[in-house]
């Protein structure tokens, strides 16, 4: 009978054991996944950022354009009159 109670006490400490470690391998998951939350929310920031920045460019890069082509229209305007300034003063 004292034997049972050994196998019974042994079996019961191994358990024991082997709860402990898988209670040690699920805090090192905890924390990892823990860090690895905290980097995704930093690249979720930084990639938000980055994105602000590129609608910034992305306007300034359309308002550059607009004035580009005003100057273009002013300039064909300016090649309009002095041709018809041209055409004026040779008549």
């Amino acid at each position: 009978m004292d034997e049972i109670f050994k196998n019974i006490l042994t079996i019961s400490q191994n358990v024991l054991a082997y709860s402990n470690d898988v209670d040690n391998g699920l805090e090192g998951i905890k924390t990892s996944s823990s860090k690895v939350s905290h980097e995704v929310q930093t690249i979720a920031a930084f990639t938000e950022e980055n994105t602000a920045a590129m609608e910034e460019v992305m306007a300034s890069i359309e308002s550059q354009e607009e004035r580009v082509q005003d100057i273009v229209k002013s300039f064909s305007e300016l090649e309009r009159m002095t041709k018809e300034l041209n055409s004026l003063l040779n008549n």
